[in-house]
């Protein structure tokens, strides 16, 4: 090839040289402009290229060009000019380009914007390249828009032009949307910087709230500081549009923080000022805020709803990066399974909306909105009792946020991890997915989401035995007296002391903190609310009572989820009416072990599959028909005496540590007994083995 190129005649090299830095560009009319070459001389040019094999005429549709036979001949020419031939190559097919094509086609635009920048002809740079980047994030080409807003960021700051701050915001947005946390910044505060030094207070305003937003995904106490400066500048200098935005995200971090109340006056606020001043897309993102606060408080039927309408007002306004966020909002069940809060839609339905979503965050590339909609989908798959489904695409989620250091999408990754295998009666496992959210959430400052991991490591800590660890944990975040809960965190809180009291033997006041959650409340309610309530009841002999609640359950999982409270449901209603009506018992035994059946035929991994049917609470269910109960051996339920005196000491309130105190056995020991005795008589939790105990009249000292 060398050899070849070295043959070549003077006039034929150089058209070999415009050639190779026109790329496909690269027409007669164009070599001939930048060559000055007459079409006669160009003609006998291109000849000898073509003769010698190292170029070949192409037509395509109607047109004409030239192209050199394989890329590597192109990269070689290229390579072999010196920089400040490739500079002025670059220059000459700039401008022949802007004289044969016009500069008005995108694509034309960004080829400019390219030749321009190699040839550091700044002036034209700054126009092409900016046009093709506006181009760009109009087709949602967040990659390409980068590109192009980099060349034009170098020319502006070669220039000194006052566009150089826009550039820096413009390739900050494409960063940020990329999920490139550190360069996101550096541009923002480098255009925080610009506007300071213009004393621009708009420009200063505006980088305020980008760094404000995106900070509010690694730490919240930093993204509040710098949410109120932009909303005090913003007052100062009277501009109500900014005034709007800044309210709009102090709220949303105030939300955050816990301040639901507050956070929903401030988009209030901001709505009020978008009306006024017709901003149609300031108004859709303050009812997509506010959606998002009655959500984290627990209202989740109104906050779907007003997803709804923000997703609607978005579309109209071809806002696509505030569709993908209305509708994956929509689309998350989480709430549903953690509080646990009401809804009247089932699991597809918002399947619908997070596959929408998730769909539309991948179109434009915006890699924090597809961890999210990963996110959501899982707690679908989690609410429809998939839990292969749910575990891979929290999986998928968790890794994402785990390499872009997204604080906010890895702590609720961990979370539906850990709800995941809190359903699969993992409770340790469980309990070490809450603790690891725990501190990133402490990290990260949000109120919310500390509260919310809180209440499940207490949860966790109950089912597991540690009651004392359990209360403690719950300390100041279940509602105050006399009120119900605010917030999904003190929902499952509510549910969490439910069950501390059952197991205490209390369930009198099991009931009452259940009926925080139920009493009063208007329409349909919580599954698993009802299935606790009515356990309960089973436990004080309300037979009638608790039977109504657990049906109640069923029908509310049947219609709207979770569906892994169905087996539950049925393993509740068997242990109820065993002692009076066997049919109905035997009955509901059946339902629970094809439940039962039908969830673990979800679980890929055969470890994890065993590990869920060997659970103590589970594995009776799952049992051969004729060896399912055990309640029919001589010993009540079929337990050893050490195993009924350990029954006796649960009843009375022990942990597992003074159990092995007063008894003089291992925590170990009385950890496998507890397992034993649940494992036996199909209970799923201690309150359980608590209240049947004492039924069967089994005192402490028994054994």
């Amino acid at each position: 090839m060398r050899q070849r190129l070295n043959g070549l005649s003077p006039r034929a090299r150089v058209i070999a040289d415009i050639a190779a830095v026109a790329g496909d560009r690269c027409t007669y009319e164009l070599l001939r402009v930048a060559s000055g070459h007459s079409s006669e001389t160009l003609t006998r040019a291109v000849r000898g290229l073509v003769d010698r094999f190292i170029m070949a005429e192409v037509r395509e549709a109607g047109a004409e060009r030239v192209a050199f036979r394989h890329a590597l001949t192109r990269e070689a020419v290229y390579d072999r000019l010196l920089e400040p031939e490739r500079r002025g190559l670059h220059r000459s097919v700039g401008f022949a380009l802007l004289e044969t094509a016009g500069g008005s086609d995108p694509a034309v635009a960004a080829d400019l914007g390219r030749h321009f920048h190699a040839a550091r002809a700044w002036p034209e740079t700054l126009v092409y390249a900016g046009r093709a980047g506006m181009a760009a994030t109009g087709s949602h080409a967040t990659a390409e828009s980068l590109i192009h807003f980099r060349r034009a960021l170098d020319a502006a700051i070669a220039l000194g032009h006052t566009e150089r701050g826009a550039f820096h915001r413009r390739c900050g947005e494409a960063y940020a949307r990329l999920g490139a946390f550190d360069q996101a910044r550096q541009q923002w505060e480098a255009a925080l910087a610009v506007a300071r030094g213009r004393e621009d207070a708009g420009a200063e305003i505006d980088a305020l709230d980008d760094l404000a937003r995106l900070h509010g995904s690694r730490d919240y106490g930093v993204a509040e500081r710098l949410a109120r400066e932009a909303l005090a500048h913003a007052i100062e200098i009277g501009d109500d549009r900014r005034r709007g935005v800044a309210l709009n995200r102090l709220g949303n971090v105030l939300t955050n923080l816990g301040r639901f109340g507050e956070g929903r006056a401030m988009h209030e606020a901001a709505s009020r000022f978008f009306v006024a001043l017709g901003d149609e897309r300031g108004a859709a993102a303050a009812v997509d805020l506010t959606a998002m606060a009655w959500y984290l408080a627990g209202d989740v039927r109104l906050a779907r709803a007003a997803f709804g309408e923000a997703a609607a007002r978005f579309a109209a306004l071809d806002d696509v990066e505030g569709m993908a966020s209305a509708r994956t909002s929509r689309g998350l069940y989480l709430a549903v399974i953690d509080g646990p809060c009401t809804t009247e839609a089932p699991p597809g339905d918002y399947r619908s909306d997070a596959a929408e979503g998730l769909r539309l965050c991948r179109e434009i590339g915006w890699r924090s909105g597809e961890i999210y909609a990963l996110v959501a989908l899982a707690t679908v798959a989690l609410g429809a009792g998939e839990y292969g489904l749910a575990g891979e695409q929290a999986d998928a989620a968790h890794r994402l946020a785990a390499e872009d250091g997204h604080a906010q999408w890895t702590v609720i990754a961990l979370f539906v991890l850990g709800l995941r295998l809190a359903d699969l009666c993992d409770d340790r496992g469980a309990l070490a997915r809450f603790e690891e959210g725990q501190e990133i959430a402490i990290r990260l400052g949000s109120v919310q989401w500390r509260e919310r991991l809180r209440a499940w490591i207490a949860w966790c800590r109950v089912r597991i035995g540690d009651s004392a660890a359990a209360l403690e944990t719950l300390h100041g975040i279940t509602p105050a007296d006399g009120f119900g809960p605010q917030s999904i965190g003190q929902r499952r809180a509510c549910m969490a002391m439910a069950e501390l009291r059952l197991g205490a033997g209390d369930p009198e006041q099991a009931v009452l903190w259940v009926g925080r959650l139920l009493d009063g409340a208007a329409g349909p309610r919580p599954a698993e609310a009802m299935l606790l309530r009515g356990r309960i009841l089973g436990m004080t002999r309300a037979r009638i009572e608790a039977d109504a609640a657990l049906l109640e359950a069923r029908r509310l999982a049947a219609a709207v989820g979770p569906r892994p409270v169905l087996w539950r449901v049925a393993a509740a209603r068997s242990l109820l009416w065993a002692g009076n009506d066997r049919a109905v018992a035997a009955g509901e035994a059946d339902i629970a072990r094809e439940e039962l059946s039908r969830l673990a035929a979800t679980i890929p991994m055969e470890a994890e599959r065993e590990a869920f049917r060997a659970a103590p609470e589970v594995r009776r269910w799952l049992a051969a028909a004729g060896r399912r109960r055990t309640a029919d051996a001589a010993a009540p339920g079929g337990l050893t005496r050490r195993e009924r005196a350990v029954a006796g000491a649960v009843a009375t309130g022990l942990a597992n540590k003074e159990i092995a105190r007063v008894m003089g056995i291992a925590d170990k020991t009385v950890e496998m007994h507890v397992g034993t005795c649940l494992g036996k008589l199909g209970f799923s939790s201690r309150s359980q083995l608590a209240v049947w105990a004492v039924e069967q009249g089994i005192p402490r000292t028994d054994g």
